[in-house]
């Protein structure tokens, strides 16, 4: 892809990225939301 340096305005081409990703399974979710509103509530 092509970005621009910010400095000097000169544009720059940059490899591939790889940005880990994961699902939330729905017993972590259930904790937090649970978590959350007891801290709220």
């Amino acid at each position: 892809r092509i970005a621009r340096n910010p400095k000097t305005g000169a544009k720059v081409e940059l490899g591939r990225r790889f940005v880990p990703m994961f699902k939330v399974s729905k017993e972590f979710k259930k904790t937090v939301n649970d978590s959350l509103l007891e801290k709220y509530n």
